[in-house]
């Protein structure tokens, strides 16, 4: 287990070792109602953007931007990535020591 993170409607959102991001949902007693596959390597970490997608960083060098309702992602960037974090408006992914703020008013 590399992350966790409480999503806006209270469901928990995991990133683990073996590339896949799972929900659960604490209304029905954590039961796992999503699970997330299309990383290549283990996920670093995860956010939940304004519009509810997630974006998630991985070993296998992406950023991916995902929707809940969909089985597959919505972007993808090739980077060098080790954490992400929600600013605001914005995305802040971390490479090394160096910090990019990713901007989208829509995705």
């Amino acid at each position: 287990l590399r992350c966790v993170l409480v999503l806006k409607d209270g469901r928990i959102l995991s990133c683990s070792d073996d590339s896949k991001l799972r929900v659960y949902d604490p209304n029905k007693g954590y039961k796992l109602t999503i699970i997330i596959s299309g990383h290549r390597e283990a996920v670093f970490s995860a956010c939940q953007l304004e519009n509810d997608d997630i974006v998630s960083c991985s070993m296998d060098k992406t950023l991916k931007i995902w929707s809940l309702t969909q089985d597959s992602y919505k972007l993808k960037f090739k980077s060098s990535l080790s954490s992400l974090k929600l600013c605001s408006n914005a995305v802040r992914y971390t490479a090394g020591e160096r910090h990019i703020y990713l901007y989208a008013s829509e995705v």
